[in-house]
């Protein structure tokens, strides 16, 4: 059964989740993805258009990785930013008290 108009849905949903950044939807669409591809990878012979679907799925799954590990980098950054002015702000805090 030809599976290319649900695979091109699906790599159109993940290009939704990418464009509005929402990550809790590329985390669930990243599942979708992973099954849709096991399902495809049984070694039946695969129509033109379900490669290409899945050529064009590969791409914007890509791109929702890429997307992922910035972010991720982004909070780490923040993290450790927090981390560092913890100290300034406990010692702010204890000035404060002992007032």
């Amino acid at each position: 059964m030809d599976q290319s108009d649900y695979v091109l849905r699906l790599a159109m949903r993940v290009r939704q989740a990418i464009a509005k950044c929402d990550f809790d939807a590329l985390v669930c669409l990243s599942v979708e993805v992973h099954d849709i591809v096991s399902n495809m990878a049984t070694g039946t012979a695969l129509t033109a258009a379900e490669l290409e679907a899945l050529r064009l799925l590969t791409i914007a799954h890509r791109v929702a990785i890429s997307l992922l590990e910035i972010e991720s980098e982004r909070l780490i950054e923040a993290m450790n930013d927090l981390n560092d002015r913890r100290g300034a702000w406990q010692a702010y805090a204890a000035q404060g008290s002992q007032q």
